[in-house]
């Protein structure tokens, strides 16, 4: 609103440099380091109507929703799904009292990650089965927009790269990964964890106590029981509907379909490296108060939200055949 009104690009800053700044060209925000993509969109549409309009600026709001529907309907067609199967979870996915939520109520970002991860997921597994170089480019892009939209969108986008090790790897060595990937674990925990420096990025650092990581901070590590208010929030409140149900019933189903179809393990991997991070950020970090006040564990989820339906519905459909022509190859026959 600030850039709509004084119709120039100001800084925000955190208000104590505010208090020190003797300057009127900066302006306090208690989330002041956070991106600035949401903001831009909120901003862009009152400029062309030409003064800050409350409606004008939740405009681009619905229009995510519309994305993210039409997006998810195309992706579950290329699957193989029938268009009344796709209809069907589309329905599903624009149902959720959460995702509603977030349209209504316009100006949080969380919708925006929610569309670019879960398109995203919908690409690369696209990619996974049909190895398409289109789809391909499609999920590193959205997914490199994932943390100019949140600062939490960099750990969503790098959940891709477990999946991706599955594709680039051999099946005859699935075996040698896993183990390889349990022996390091078990090792990083004997060792009291590691500490490694990226420049540009900072300082990580994992140990059974510690996890730090860049742009996200540093957190304790310690169990907390919050079984309870995650289950009530997940399957007995009106957040999801029955997408918690939906979920679990469909982790049982994958594994007859990952026997007759090893590739289908991808998508499987996928799922259950976010909710491994769903459980280490709720169960393990000062999260777990999000869940007892049944908060943003609802927020947090919506990001996931779009990425596990359109898996489920690649558990549920059977893939149609498809194949893809190199570019420039003659189609007139």
């Amino acid at each position: 609103k600030v850039w709509s009104e004084l119709r120039q690009w100001v800084l925000f800053i955190d208000p104590q440099r505010w208090l020190m700044d003797a300057s009127d060209s900066n302006y306090a925000l208690a989330a002041w380091n956070y991106p600035e993509a949401v903001s831009l969109l909120a901003l862009w549409p009152t400029l062309a109507f030409g003064g800050w309009n409350e409606t004008v600026a939740h405009l681009p709001w619905l229009g995510v929703a519309l994305a993210l529907g039409l997006g998810f309907y195309g992706q579950a067609r290329f699957w193989g799904a029938s268009p009344p199967v796709a209809l069907i979870f589309v329905g599903l996915l624009l149902s959720l009292p959460m995702l509603d939520t977030h349209v209504a109520l316009a100006g949080y970002a969380d919708i925006w990650l929610a569309a670019t991860f879960g398109l995203a997921s919908c690409a690369f597994l696209q990619w996974a089965r049909t190895r398409d170089r289109w789809q391909g480019l499609l999920a590193l892009l959205l997914a490199l927009a994932c943390p100019w939209i949140k600062r939490e969108g960099l750990v969503w986008a790098l959940l891709l790269l477990p999946a991706a090790i599955w594709v680039w790897t051999p099946r005859r060595y699935w075996p040698w990964l896993a183990g390889g990937l349990i022996v390091s674990l078990i090792g990083g925990w004997m060792a009291d964890g590691f500490t490694m420096r990226i420049p540009s990025l900072g300082e990580i650092q994992v140990t059974p106590d510690v996890m730090q990581l860049p742009l996200l901070g540093r957190f304790e590590l310690h169990y907390h029981d919050v079984w309870g208010a995650v289950a009530r929030n997940m399957l007995v409140l009106g957040n999801w509907h029955l997408l918690g149900y939906l979920v679990l019933i469909t982790l049982l189903m994958s594994a007859p379909s990952i026997r007759v179809e090893p590739s289908r393990l991808v998508g499987t991997v996928l799922v259950i490296s976010g909710l491994l991070v769903l459980f280490v950020l709720f169960f393990f970090t000062d999260a777990h108060h999000w869940a007892r006040q049944y908060t943003s564990i609802n927020r947090v989820f919506l990001h996931f939200a779009p990425a596990v339906l359109f898996w489920a519905m690649t558990v549920w459909v059977a893939p149609k055949e498809v194949v893809i022509l190199p570019i420039g190859a003659d189609t007139s026959r």
